[in-house]
């Protein structure tokens, strides 16, 4: 075995985040994260930021596709 795991793991923490609706209860407030060199915050929810990385790439979201999964239904029938 390899020193890690397979490259087509799901961010365990963001699917339980979202999965689990915990988003909806999130008491924090992104204020307290921001940089003190930072004029403005872009979003007003933790949960912005990971979907903002998911789609940057920055966290692995699979499945991955480049239309939308509805479509590719449609194409089956």
């Amino acid at each position: 075995k390899d020193w890690q795991g397979p490259p087509r793991l799901q961010n365990g923490t963001s699917w339980f985040y979202f999965a689990t609706d915990q988003w909806k209860y999130e008491e924090s407030n992104v204020d307290k994260l921001k940089s003190p060199l930072a004029k403005h915050i872009k979003h007003q929810h933790p949960a912005d930021y990971n979907v903002t990385a998911a789609k940057l790439g920055w966290l692995p979201s699979y499945p991955q596709f480049n239309k939308n999964s509805l479509l590719f239904a449609e194409e089956a029938k």
